[in-house]
């Protein structure tokens, strides 16, 4: 076992039910200083260590909870310090944090980031720790800083030789991260316009991020489209694939109309019938006013339908 990085380690006990194994020859890292600040929209927490750690992040999603396991990391300077911070509730994207010690040798310290569901996460690094960056509503995929201290962890990815090749051997693991892990290395950002399974087990070995993107996406009986700049994940079924996600719509056309005769004139007879299905009676009976320039028909019909 000689060589083998920690984390490495850590992620086959956690993912192949093996034990964890002991145990690094350096004194563990401590926790110097924990400072939670957080909106109606955001939240961040800084965290400054004795020495640099990197974190293994995990999506919860029976949760709704972020995890960050620290490797090598014992616990705080002062055990007393941030107690009551820690187990404060707070207000906007970010609910409430736990933080514990999870294993003794090697030593793991666990924070659990308890969130407002569709929150997404950014990690920056710092010099002595990192910055979680919370934000309500936010697209995954975000590539996130870093400070020259080196990469960050993958924990669901593994390298593959040569030619940006990535492999990937998952079982019964979060779908979230691993989306946005792929989303990441491929330079993208990825919307949502369904939610995808939480949980999947997934194998390949693919010659680039993006294409293990769009295996995936199948995996995950989705589809996975570039539409006017920004790139999709939609269910396979979901009607507004049924539209050109390239072009223009003339505007005109659509105003001083209900939403209901608007995605009508969008999709015909039955397409049209399904882009209403789902959309209360409410909406479909408003009046359209100002529509947007320059909308894709698939565009227009997601902003008449409300989503996204």
């Amino acid at each position: 076992m000689k060589g083998t990085r920690l984390p490495v380690l850590l992620l086959a006990s956690m993912f192949l039910g093996m034990p964890l194994l002991a145990a690094v020859a350096k004194e563990p890292a401590l926790i110097r200083q924990i400072a939670v600040t957080t909106s109606e929209t955001d939240g961040t927490i800084d965290l400054r260590l004795d020495e640099p750690a990197e974190p293994i992040i995990t999506w919860v999603a029976e949760d709704s909870c972020w995890r960050l396991d620290l490797p090598g990391v014992a616990g705080k300077k002062d055990p007393n310090a941030d107690e009551a911070l820690l187990s404060t509730e707070f207000h906007g994207p970010l609910r409430q944090i736990w933080q514990g010690q999870v294993h003794a040798d090697p030593p793991v310290q666990r924070f659990n980031l308890y969130v407002a569901p569709g929150t997404g996460m950014k990690l920056v690094r710092t010099e002595r720790g990192f910055s979680v960056r919370l934000r309500a509503g936010s697209p995954i995929g975000t590539a996130a800083k870093r400070a020259g201290i080196g990469p960050l962890p993958e924990p669901l990815l593994l390298p593959g030789h040569g030619g940006g090749a990535v492999v990937i051997n998952v079982r019964r693991s979060p779908v979230m991260p691993l989306l946005s892990e792929l989303a990441g290395r491929a330079g993208i950002t990825l919307r949502l316009r369904d939610d995808p399974p939480a949980m999947v087990s997934f194998r390949t070995r693919s010659d680039s991020a993006m294409n293990a993107l769009e295996r995936l996406s199948k995996r995950l009986g989705m589809v996975l489209t570039h539409e006017k700049g920004d790139w999709w994940l939609s269910t396979s079924k979901n009607p507004l694939l049924k539209l050109p996600g390239d072009g223009q719509v003339l505007p005109a056309a659509f105003r001083g109309v209900t939403v209901k005769e608007a995605l009508h004139r969008l999709g015909g007879r039955d397409l049209g019938s399904r882009l209403c299905t789902g959309i209360s009676e409410e909406q479909l009976g408003r009046m359209t006013a100002s529509i947007p320039e320059q909308m894709s028909p698939r565009a227009l019909a997601q902003y008449l339908r409300g989503a996204n």
